[in-house]
């Protein structure tokens, strides 16, 4: 099991206010690329907390975690199609490097 953490960090010099949807992170994953360079689906899973955007007020210098993300990764022999509708995040199937990103955040 991995667990990449999305984090911002201010590193302006003045303090900095924006909202966001915790669940944003689930009904979106990132995009996420392997260690040959293909495309690999994460999936997503419909997610009912609380819906709300949560207000934040950044001091600079200062972090926050946004979210965390749980993959698994297993052997490359293991890999099977997805059953699930959507999928579960992960996991990665075989070695090497993968990629995990966001695009885009933020609609501004």
């Amino acid at each position: 099991m991995v667990t990449p953490v999305i984090r911002v960090r201010n590193v302006g010099k003045k303090e900095v206010k924006f909202q966001y949807s915790p669940t944003f992170f689930w009904q979106w994953p990132p995009a996420a690329t392997d260690a040959k360079g293909k495309p690999v689906a994460l999936g997503g899973l419909p997610h009912f907390a609380d819906d709300r955007l949560q207000e934040v007020n950044l001091a600079p210098g200062k972090s926050i975690e946004l979210h965390q993300l749980q993959l698994s990764l297993r052997p490359a022999t293991e890999k099977i199609k997805p059953t699930l509708p959507g999928g579960v995040m992960g996991p990665l199937y075989g070695p090497g490097k993968f990629i995990i990103q966001y695009k885009q955040l933020a609609g501004d």
